[in-house]
């Protein structure tokens, strides 16, 4: 996307694996027993979420504040992509 001229921008990490989550201070915020209760849904892997965090392409809202025409780039772009998928991958191998 980048060699087609559209930006990116870094992704948001996964929610879990944000500092608030990992060392407990979202705990500030709870009250009763929510505050001392154990979360399971911190213990979790979040295959999904990962690769969504980290395999996706994040175009800044900027870009996406254009025109018709600006938006068919980007759109023209991911199809030109799709259409050379397999010798992109080929050529992002390492040797």
């Amino acid at each position: 996307m980048i060699a087609e001229g559209i930006p990116n921008q870094a992704s948001y990490p996964p929610l879990h694996e944000r500092d608030v989550f990992r060392n407990g201070s979202y705990r500030e915020r709870l009250s009763g027993t929510q505050k001392t209760e154990q979360h399971e849904f911190l213990r979790g892997e979040f295959p999904n979420t990962k690769r969504a965090a980290w395999e996706t392409y994040w175009v800044p809202q900027t870009a996406l504040l254009g025109d018709a025409e600006d938006v068919m780039e980007i759109v023209e772009a991911v199809r030109k992509i799709q259409r050379n998928a397999s010798k992109l991958a080929v050529n992002a191998k390492p040797s």
